[in-house]
């Protein structure tokens, strides 16, 4: 996605300051390349499926301009002004007959130009460009959640924290159910099994069996605790245990919700899943500084 945003970018400076002579030609190339990407052809497709550029453009006249006032709205006109320009017709006809007109009288193509690209194309092609952008932060959110999945299916996360895995594998199962109208904040409770059978799991893992004056039903303490065992994270540490917390709250709160929905559950699996990976991988990490070490 990265590559694609910066040939966007690259493309997308060969309209800034265009001349009149070569507008129809570099406009025209600008849209057989978006509709050539399938991302970008996407957000096109979207655009000209969600409004009616007929609805927009029936009362344009060369006195009154497109009645549009919303970013998709403006994008739509903008798509259909390129589309006007790849079919080779003339600049100053598409600007004139739709009222897209500079505020001082002239017959200067270059002028009616400016003004088109100023309201509508670099509008245009800005909203793609947000789009795109969001389009990216999505796929790189999806491709976190997908390998804080992978890693937690593991078989030596299963080694290490094996009833943890069977919590996490019960909820998932729960989740997969196509009841909307299930009784969904159970997931509450399987959450907090889950957190005290991880914190169970890591006293072990951490080889610690003495935790204080923290009492054993003390899910929270007991976190905190072994967390502090890993020294030297500072701020990151501070996050986590922060994330533990209010992961543990919630859970608290989604179990003694009965109208909890599936969609409220889900989130708190997430959660519950995000913020044990991010433990495991902590103890990983320190693992392996430990050896190199050695």
């Amino acid at each position: 996605m990265a590559e694609l945003l910066d040939e966007f970018d690259r493309r997308n400076s060969l309209l800034s300051g265009i001349n009149y002579n070569h507008a129809n030609i570099r406009i025209s190339g600008f849209l057989d390349w978006l509709e050539s990407q399938p991302k970008t052809r996407q957000i096109l497709d979207d655009l000209r499926n969600k409004i009616s550029v007929t609805n927009l453009l029936k009362d344009s006249t060369r006195f009154n301009p497109p009645n549009a006032s919303t970013p998709e709205e403006v994008a739509s006109v903008g798509i259909f002004f390129m589309e006007k320009a790849r079919e080779g017709k003339e600049i100053f006809h598409i600007c004139y007959n739709h009222g897209v007109t500079p505020s001082y009288t002239t017959s200067e193509v270059q002028a009616y130009l400016d003004e088109l690209m100023e309201r509508f194309i670099i509008p245009t092609v800005d909203y793609i460009r947000t789009c795109l952008g969001e389009i990216t932060e999505s796929v790189k959110a999806d491709n976190l959640i997908s390998q804080t999945f992978t890693q937690l299916k593991t078989a030596s996360f299963g080694k290490q924290y094996p009833s943890t895995s069977e919590y996490l594998g019960k909820i998932e199962k729960e989740l997969a159910k196509t009841d909307e109208n299930g009784a969904w904040f159970n997931i509450g409770n399987l959450c907090r099994e889950t957190l005290k059978a991880f914190a169970l799991e890591l006293q072990s893992v951490l080889d610690i069996t003495a935790l204080g004056e923290i009492k054993e039903a003390d899910v929270k303490g007991i976190l905190r605790y072994l967390l502090k065992q890993l020294k030297g994270n500072g701020r990151f540490e501070e996050t986590l245990e922060r994330l533990l917390v209010s992961v543990w709250d919630h859970a608290q709160s989604v179990l003694h919700r009965q109208t909890t929905t599936k969609s409220q559950a889900s989130r708190l699996f997430l959660w519950t899943a995000l913020a044990i990976y991010e433990f495991a991988y902590l103890i990983d990490q320190r693992t392996e500084h430990q050896h190199e070490h050695e």
